[in-house]
């Protein structure tokens, strides 16, 4: 503030009281207090923001350390992996080979049918190890950078129609319409026919076994500059998350992991590396549940490559065996296209079933061995397929494993005991997994055992054995009731046949003393067809259901006569019965005596 004195004189003389002038000057805004706050924010800000910068910049750059570590460990750790199991391979060549041969020997010689599908089962699973050898192998040269090129010109058409060709019956086993489409009659260029040929089986097999029941799989050919390979399939897909994985060595898809325990993780990591090899690229679309595509490309001119990478067009390309690496894809050998069964060199009387529920080929192999000398033996893929044999067929047993593509071995369990047509059927699961809660899991769904895996055959066989003859023990009491008391009867397999049976004595008993009672009757009742009915009393009591009324009238008319002072006609009155010589003859052939004479005897 700012005082202004103003004076001056009057006569001479100046004023002794002088004018007073107050004057504020205002400043100006960027000196104000509201100013100097705000600058007082703004540095406090500022000096935040610099020191929050700061620290992300460098937890950012500790997260790109320890990403780049776990990258790095990740890579030495399957470094170690890969030399580890190659180390090993080679190590297995050597016992592998002194297997295979006196296998094969003794597949030519034994006459024996079960020996010899034993022996298969032995070289089959032999010639598998050793294509995962030669694969691991392969790969580790790949890595190491020992493995080179050799192009020569080929006519590319007719040499992937060829491979597509040997995948023919394979197709025609997963039920997969498979289609080679080439944009033109002839590509010629310049390929390492066998690095595109161990590419293309590759990603053929995985499309064919990865399929659905009715899926395609096409494989087109076409030359933009270079040269494109595509394998489409119709089949499970592959989730967006975990495209970016499928390449990495060692890694299993787990949705397809349960519908195809054979893989290892390396097939698709070794197909990039041969196409990469190849100075070329592969790529995949894939959408869940409608399918996926491989696309490989790959250049075929002969500038591509340098000199060394040449072969000499002189030099003739030794044609692989295609057949039988499609095979092994396959884990599949002398052409088993299906289940090899089982003939003993003795002759027995078979009369129960079993059906084998096993997504894995190899599975049903030996357990149909096992079983098929003493039961006849139904197979099937998956749940659903085995419900379609269990609706057709007279089954005893079912032995299911747990993880199967479609409907799994705990859906089947359940939906078996939940069914009264199938209630009765005893299951047993088989599964890797051998944790209580895994078994308490199975138990739950009314499964009657759980054998985990691996399991020993003896085990299995007995425990098949054990359940099918307490189900026959059951059923025996029923064939003559004559001294089982009527309130006691059961049928001893589970709740919800114990109940189905109460409501069908409830039925006779409401019914006993009509003689035109049927089994129409009771069928109308109980909400069952009469074929139906008929197929689970039979199941249940080895009875038809006449024979059950007839059985269960006999045993009310040995009641009454011995607990009542009824006569015999009464009896056979209230029992239904309509003509007395057949009640004497039926009376007389399950309680060896005179209707009469009953009462004496019982007392």
């Amino acid at each position: 503030d700012y005082k202004l004195l103003i004076n001056y004189k009057k006569n001479g003389a100046w004023n002794p009281n002088p004018k007073e002038i107050m004057i504020t000057v205002r400043p100006p805004f960027w000196k104000t207090g509201w100013a100097y706050a705000f600058y007082g924010v703004v540095i406090i800000g500022l000096q935040t923001a610099i020191v929050l910068y700061i620290r992300e910049r460098a937890r950012a750059k500790r997260a790109a350390v320890m990403d780049k570590f776990k990258i790095q460990q990740m890579k030495e750790m399957n470094d170690y992996k890969l030399e580890f199991f190659t180390n090993i391979a080679h190590e297995f060549r050597t016992p592998l080979t002194l297997i295979m041969g006196p296998v094969l020997t003794l597949i030519k010689r034994t006459s024996s049918f079960w020996e010899k599908s034993q022996l298969k089962t032995v070289y089959s699973n032999s010639i598998r190890m050793q294509k995962l050898i030669d694969e691991l192998l392969q790969f580790r040269k790949i890595e190491s950078g020992k493995d080179s090129l050799k192009v020569s010109e080929t006519e590319i058409v007719s040499f992937t129609q060829e491979i597509v060709d040997s995948f023919a019956q394979h197709a025609l086993d997963h039920d997969v319409h498979l289609e080679f489409i080439p944009q033109s009659e002839s590509i010629k260029g310049w390929i390492d026919k066998r690095k595109i040929e161990k590419a293309l089986i590759n990603l053929i097999s995985n499309a064919i076994k990865y399929n659905v029941k009715g899926g395609t799989v096409d494989v087109l050919l076409y030359e933009l500059g270079n040269v494109y390979f595509t394998v489409k399939d119709t089949g499970t897909g592959i989730k967006p998350e975990l495209q970016n994985k499928i390449f990495d060595v060692f890694y299993n898809n787990p949705e397809q992991e349960r519908s195809n325990g054979n893989s290892t993780g390396i097939g698709l990591s070794l197909t990039r590396s041969l196409v990469q090899i190849h100075h070329g690229k592969i790529s995949v679309e894939s959408v869940p549940d409608k399918g996926t595509s491989f696309t490989i490309e790959i250049p075929i001119q002969h500038t591509a490559y340098e000199t060394s990478a040449t072969e000499d067009n002189l030099v003739m390309f030794t044609p692989s065996n295609l057949e039988e690496k499609v095979s092994q894809e396959f884990s599949k050998s002398f052409n088993a296209a299906g289940i090899v069964p089982f003939r003993s060199d003795q002759v027995v009387t078979i009369t129960n079933s079993v059906l084998i529920v096993d997504d894995n080929d190899q599975i049903l192999i030996l357990l149909k061995n096992m079983l098929a000398d003493k039961y006849h033996i139904y197979a099937a893929t998956n749940g659903k397929n085995a419900l379609a044999i269990l609706e057709d067929e007279k089954i005893d047993l079912v032995i299911s494993d747990v993880l199967m593509p479609d409907m799994d071995g705990l859906t089947l369990c359940r939906s078996i005991k939940e069914n009264i047509q199938t209630s009765h059927i005893p299951v047993i699961l088989l599964t890797a997994k051998a944790e209580i809660e895994d078994r308490i899991e199975g138990l739950q769904t009314g499964a009657d055992s759980f054998i985990p895996k691996p399991f020993h055959p003896e085990h299995l066989f007995t425990r098949v054995e054990k359940l099918i003859k307490s189900r026959e023990h059951e059923r025996k009491k029923f064939s003559n009731l004559a001294t089982v008391p009527l309130e006691e009867i059961s049928t001893g397999m589970g709740e919800k046949d114990d109940q189905f049976f109460i409501r069908i004595t409830k039925c006779i008993e409401k019914h006993l003393a009509e003689p035109e009672f049927t089994a129409d009757v009771i069928a109308d009742e109980v909400g069952m067809s009469k074929a139906s009915l008929y197929k689970k009393v039979k199941a249940l009591t080895s009875l038809t259901p006449h024979g059950l009324i007839k059985q269960y009238r006999l045993r009310k008319a040995a009641d009454l006569l011995r607990t009542t002072k009824m006569s015999v006609s009464e009896v056979i009155y209230e029992t239904g019965f309509n003509s007395r010589s057949y009640f004497y003859k039926s009376f007389n052939d399950m309680f060896h005596c005179h209707p009469k004479d009953f009462g004496v005897k019982a007392g």
